[in-house]
């Protein structure tokens, strides 16, 4: 055996190699975890190390936690063409390591206004409450529905209390203002920046800076302008 070799690919390569020589990669299993395999310990060196093989039909497909009804093929019409607002798209920022500081972005698909929320895990409580408590700040009426992909950190959505779809599966172009808004985003938060230099504070001062951007699709209105109705301010000529 191999270091890090498969029984599969010691398998096909020696057929490959001998051209008459043939050993089922199930045969080299079996052997692996005989009495002589244990003894001489061949478990360690395939990938996963298990000292006891899981045969494939005990093993549990894993469950989604999306039901069909969830699905963004159910999102209305006026949602898709931005025609009121209150209904979000989320998603997830990452840096580095999975397990380090991330960032929520929550994105308003008609007035294009952005919440940066910032978590320190992506522990599916955290950042769904995250989420539950941003939307609470808001106008009631301003929160009707969120979109999100199918990542295990919105698996506790049912918690949010709204309106709750779901992309299909490797379908990130389904959430387009998150797409758009996290090529804006990565101008002040590139990849390589430091996950743990994040905090709310900083992501607070970049929320409002590019909340307050005059936008062509909203005919050079702010978000802000634009989510709260607010006359029109001089952000041009700030400096």
């Amino acid at each position: 055996l191999k270091l890090g070799w498969s029984p599969e690919q010691i398998s096909g390569r020696l057929g490959l190699e001998s051209g008459t020589m043939k050993v089922s990669h199930e045969t080299i299993y079996k052997f692996i975890y005989s009495s002589e395999g244990s003894r001489q310990k061949l478990s360690l060196l395939l990938t996963r190390q298990k000292p006891k093989r899981t045969r494939w039909y005990s093993r549990k497909p894993k469950k989604s936690h999306i039901p069909d009804s969830a699905s963004i093929s159910a999102r209305s019409q006026s949602i898709e063409k931005r025609k009121r607002i209150g209904h979000f798209e989320g998603d997830l920022v990452v840096f580095g390591s999975r397990k380090s500081s991330n960032i929520t972005n929550l994105v308003e698909r008609k007035t294009r206004l952005a919440k940066l929320v910032h978590n320190t895990s992506k522990n599916t409580n955290e950042v769904i409450g995250g989420i539950q408590n941003t939307l609470s700040n808001l106008p009631k009426s301003h929160r009707k529905t969120i979109t999100f992909d199918r990542g295990t950190e919105f698996a506790s959505y049912k918690n949010l209390g709204i309106t709750t779809y779901f992309c299909n599966p490797h379908s990130p172009w389904q959430k387009g203002s998150n797409e758009n808004f996290n090529g804006r985003l990565r101008r002040y938060l590139p990849k390589k920046f430091d996950p743990t230099k994040l905090s709310q504070t900083l992501l607070d001062k970049i929320e409002t800076r590019m909340n307050n951007q005059p936008r062509k699709c909203l005919g050079f209105k702010t978000p802000n302008e634009v989510f709260y109705n607010r006359p029109i301010s001089a952000v041009a000529l700030e400096p």
